[in-house]
């Protein structure tokens, strides 16, 4: 009684707009459907050639990350290792020491791995990392919860939990100011469930990209992109969006053929034409690319 808590929130301190892609394909169908572990797999490799490695590809299961490694492994062209061939201080060091690896792991490599630079620039993640029903605390405090009335267990238990193993997931990727790479997450309930976009919201505001089709190579990307200190192009503005005065514009590039800024406030919209993301900040205005 008579204590305070003093909470504070701290921006981060990158710049993810310009730093990173958060690649959402398409084409794939929902987690629970049998299908997905292999168009799951082959979107990965397509992944893996656009980042040329260089990647870590974290799993909710080890089952998933098993079936998934041994269908991969022997056709890809850079080195692989998955969680459980060394300890994983050694695989950390391997990856660190071998151009173009990749590595696939599971709960350990989601959170206190740290690789600086280009070695790692890409990072893939199969599902939202939802808490699994068989922990017997986590099944006892849904089971809890469902007795009282005020509480809801998915949006006061599961979601808050998921969202943060992503946003801890997705972490791996920009550790320094001069970090740059792609996030990929192969769950099409980030886009087709009003909970996925829930945590959307949530994530650092990274560009947003539904197919990599007309896109050569992540290298490619980042060296085409203008330096921050250069002025914007105004040819590749969009005419429709009105910055606030003082406030520097998004770019819209016209090879990206889907994309937006996902952080505070974003909406999401399919037509005929394809789906478009917007920013509901009004500073920024609304993007959309045809």
């Amino acid at each position: 009684e008579g204590q305070h808590v003093i909470q504070s929130k701290v921006s981060s301190p990158f710049d993810f707009e310009k730093q990173a892609l958060l690649y959402l394909p398409r084409t794939l169908p929902e987690p629970n459907t049998r299908e997905f572990t292999l168009k799951a797999a082959d979107e990965i490799a397509r992944i893996l050639e656009f980042s040329q490695g260089r990647a870590f590809a974290l799993f909710t299961s080890r089952s998933a990350m098993n079936q998934t490694f041994e269908y991969l492994a022997p056709q890809l062209p850079y080195p692989a290792k998955r969680q459980g061939e060394m300890p994983r201080k050694k695989l950390v060091e391997w990856f660190r020491e071998t151009p173009q690896a990749v590595l696939f792991g599971t709960a350990t490599f989601w959170e206190g791995v740290s690789v600086e630079g280009e070695q790692l620039s890409c990072v893939i993640i199969d599902r939202i990392p939802f808490q699994s029903p068989d922990d017997p605390v986590y099944e006892a405090k849904c089971e809890a919860m469902k007795q009282e009335a005020e509480w809801s267990w998915f949006n006061s238990l599961a979601l808050p939990h998921a969202t943060m193993r992503l946003k801890q997931g997705v972490g791996r990727l920009i550790r320094t100011k001069k970090d740059v790479g792609i996030v990929a997450i192969l769950d099409s309930r980030m886009t087709g469930k009003g909970y996925g976009r829930r945590i959307l919201e949530c994530l650092p505001g990274m560009r947003v990209v539904r197919t990599l089709d007309r896109l050569n190579s992540l290298s490619e990307y980042f060296a085409s992109r203008p330096h921050e200190n250069e002025p914007p192009n105004n040819s590749k503005r969009s005419r429709t969006a009105k910055p606030a005065r003082g406030k520097r514009p998004p770019e819209v590039h016209e090879n990206l053929p889907d994309y937006s800024l996902s952080g505070d406030s974003v909406s999401y919209s399919e037509s005929d034409s394809g789906g478009s993301w917007r920013t509901k900040n009004n500073d920024i205005g609304e993007l959309t690319t045809k």
